[in-house]
């Protein structure tokens, strides 16, 4: 179970640049990272963004849910101005943009892809592509809901599945069948504990934790026993992670 750890930039280079978006992907590639993280929706006409939330309402200037809108649609909004004046006019990208700037700039970039919604059709396209690409064998698949997780698995046995669980529900026995599925468990900080990834390593489970943006936050981590380092300013504990790793 134990790989190298690994510092992820969760959402692109998130705390300086408008999230998910093909600028913060960029910068976040030109860092020493382990590995990038982002989230797919699924638009009306079937074109795979990637985007945090169900809605548009936070990060664009538009409003209403992913899923209602065709891409052409989206495409017009501006993903960039809520950050700040200089990125106004930010497009959201396609799931395939994503990857092709990731397949130029740093091929061998461990990816970890969060599927947001309960979308059968989403999630199979998500897994089609990055199989296309041969890169399922390098990357996570995340989700919050079970539900899709256990349908990935489905699609592909290998897949490795990122959850979520509370650590009051590791002695659940409904929750056996879960913690053999997944095969990481995603902590944030608040909850995060040596005793909790303690357990889960226990059950061959790696632990990550999100969202270590100062040295201090990178240290409760480290301290707690975690595997991988989220970051939405992996600039800022870079140079902490490399010494504490020797690399």
């Amino acid at each position: 179970m134990k790989r190298k750890p690994m510092l992820i930039a969760h959402r692109g280079l998130s705390a300086t640049y408008p999230e998910n978006t093909l600028v913060a992907f960029d910068r976040a590639l030109d860092l020493d990272v382990d590995a990038m993280e982002f989230d797919v929706h699924m638009t009306s006409d079937g074109e795979l963004v990637v985007t945090h939330d169900d809605t548009v309402d936070r990060c664009s200037n538009g409003t209403g849910a992913v899923r209602n809108f065709t891409f052409a649609e989206l495409r017009k909004l501006d993903f960039g101005a809520w950050k700040a004046p200089e990125f106004a006019g930010t497009r959201i990208p396609t799931l395939c943009e994503v990857l092709d700037l990731v397949d130029r700039k740093r091929p061998e970039l461990y990816l970890c892809v969060e599927l947001k919604e309960d979308d059968c059709e989403c999630a199979r396209k998500v897994i089609a592509e990055l199989d296309r690409r041969g890169r399922l064998g390098n990357c996570s698949i995340i989700s919050f809901l079970p539900q899709m997780l256990y349908f990935v698995k489905g699609l592909n046995e290998k897949a490795f599945l990122h959850g979520f669980i509370d650590e009051s529900e590791l002695d659940k026995p409904e929750k056996r069948e879960y913690l053999n599925l997944v095969d990481r468990i995603g902590v944030s900080i608040g909850n995060v504990s040596a005793k909790f990834s303690r357990r889960l390593h226990e059950l061959g489970i790696e632990v990550d934790s999100w969202a270590a943006d100062t040295p201090e936050q990178l240290q409760k981590m480290i301290d707690a026993g975690i595997d991988t380092f989220t970051s939405n300013a992996p600039d800022r504990v870079l140079a902490r992670f490399r010494q504490e790793f020797h690399r």
